[in-house]
């Protein structure tokens, strides 16, 4: 039971530490260069249900006995970084692209919306690795009810009609968004490997340190 809730609430929070990491930063850069918001409540609410929502539910909740491994809070910002730092790199090129060209503020929250929505998809991806049954139904579910959404309810999310421009854009963008997340958990790797290193160098400097100082 310890394992169950160890593993599914690392995998849950992860999901959340994107969405919060993301609105700390977006928030920060809308107050210091008074940007609005990128998205709406509606689109929010809509790309937060789907992939952070209802998604942690249903992992919270499946049997887990694998064994714990590594540190908690280790494993949930290794998880939900590379997610967040795509989204606000992605977010913020996307508003530099449409103030320096003037595009409509609804044609760009909408593509901003949708970049969220496949970037949180590709963190639940993420998070659901290794799949088994109830990983594989939920991650096809979600993409399938987000897909409809975008398409079929685009007035209830606030989301607009895109013209063929703002398709091209969002299309750059989207297909941008795993290799930068690839890239930036590649980075990730490097850094820890490395601080990994340097803090053995420096547990076998204190080792040779004290066993120096004992036989003094």
């Amino acid at each position: 039971e310890g394992r169950r809730v160890i593993n599914n609430i690392e995998r849950s929070a992860s999901l959340f530490i994107v969405k919060n990491i993301f609105s700390f930063v977006m928030a920060l850069i809308s107050l210091a260069f008074t940007f609005p918001y990128p998205v709406t409540p509606a689109q929010l609410s809509l790309v937060s249900s789907l992939t952070i929502g209802i998604p942690s539910f249903i992992l919270a909740m499946e049997p887990n006995d694998s064994l714990v491994k590594g540190k908690f809070m280790r494993n949930v910002f290794y998880r939900a970084l590379p997610g967040a730092l795509t989204n606000i790199i992605l977010i913020i090129g996307v508003m530099l692209f449409y103030y320096a060209f003037e595009f409509p503020s609804n044609e760009m929250s909408t593509i901003c919306a949708i970049i969220m929505g496949v970037v949180g998809l590709m963190v639940l991806h993420k998070v659901c690795t290794p799949y088994n049954n109830i990983r594989k139904i939920l991650m096809v579910s979600m993409t399938l009810v987000f897909t409809v959404m975008v398409l079929f309810f685009r007035e209830f999310f606030t989301l607009s009609e895109l013209d063929f421009s703002s398709k091209l854009v969002m299309a750059v963008f989207v297909l941008l968004a795993y290799p930068l997340m690839k890239t930036i958990t590649m980075g990730l790797d490097k850094m820890e490997k490395s601080f990994s290193a340097v803090k053995g160098r420096h547990l076998q400097k204190q080792g040779r340190h004290l066993n120096t100082s004992k036989r003094r």
